[in-house]
């Protein structure tokens, strides 16, 4: 008995091609092309500044919730009405002291590449009109 069949596969297909590989893709959009090694060192390069902003940000803001939940409730106005304006003077140079402090930390984390200069205006612009309206307080309240 002589078997004419062929009982290995074999491919119809164009020579080379390979199997279970379409020319189109079945996507109903368009791929992305691919970045360059160069594209992808830049796009690391920025998003890990973002981080790093983000970083610092946070940095800055738990260091100022830490600065405000020591200092927030300290009594800087006269303790009693009428009281000496010397007594009111040296609640001012505290604040005064305070504010030279949280400002010289600013400026020193500035130096040290944790925020841009554009973060340390905003900070230091809230530093001041926080401290103002302290001095303010005290002063009215003297």
């Amino acid at each position: 008995m002589i078997i004419e069949e062929d009982i290995y596969l074999e491919h119809f297909g164009v020579k080379g091609m390979q199997w279970g590989v379409r020319n189109t893709s079945g996507s109903k959009s368009k791929s992305k092309p691919k970045l360059t090694a160069a594209e992808l060192r830049a796009r690391k390069k920025r998003i890990n500044s973002n981080v790093n902003k983000a970083l610092a940000v946070v940095v800055v803001a738990s260091y100022a919730s830490t600065i405000l939940n020591a200092y927030g409730s300290t009594r800087t106005s006269a303790p009693f009405p009428g009281d000496s304006p010397r007594r009111t003077k040296s609640a001012k140079d505290l604040i005064n002291a305070r504010r030279n402090v949280e400002v010289s930390s600013l400026n020193r984390m500035h130096r040290e590449g944790h925020m841009d200069a554009s973060q340390l205006k905003n900070f230091s612009a809230i530093l001041n009109a926080r401290y103002d309206r302290r001095i303010a307080e005290a002063l009215r309240n003297a």
